[in-house]
């Protein structure tokens, strides 16, 4: 423990409770002013998850044909 009482571990629980508490988006939102469920190219549209890949699968490589 610090001087103030209180030790890292109380700090890094109250961090991460904190974080979970908030949206990612609206953390995203807050800290860059970007709206990530916004379309990045007409900034009209709402994004939306279509799929998400199984846990534990790979990645797809992608081939540099230059």
């Amino acid at each position: 423990m610090g001087r103030s009482g209180v030790s890292k571990d109380d700090v890094t629980a109250g961090l991460m409770i904190s974080l979970a508490a908030e949206p990612l988006a609206a953390l995203m939102l807050r800290l860059t002013g970007l709206d990530i469920t916004r379309c990045p190219v007409c900034r009209g549209g709402r994004m939306r998850v279509v799929a998400l890949p199984r846990p534990g699968a790979l990645p797809v490589p992608v081939w540099d044909t230059s």
